[in-house]
């Protein structure tokens, strides 16, 4: 299912587009490297809507906000520094 459940403990994964009025105890963004976070590998991606996105999946966080990067990543056949 896409919905998240409440009731249920565990772990959910969702992407940041799927996380808009939905909130949690604890995020952990995954991934906030410049050009991924916000997207910008692609040239039909806007930039404002990227950016919404990324403040509606922060403050999706109830008590902890946790996020995480790497130095360089390989996306399709892009390197992002």
């Amino acid at each position: 299912s896409d919905f998240l459940t409440p009731a249920s403990e565990g772990i959910n994964f969702l992407s940041i587009h799927a996380s808009k009025g939905l909130e949690a105890k604890c995020v952990i963004l995954v991934g906030v490297e410049e050009g991924l976070l916000p997207l910008k590998i692609f040239p039909d991606t806007s930039e404002e809507e990227e950016k919404r996105l990324t403040y509606v999946a922060i403050t999706r966080a109830k008590d902890k906000f946790f996020f995480s990067s790497v130095i360089e990543r390989k996306v399709f056949n892009f390197t992002l520094k």
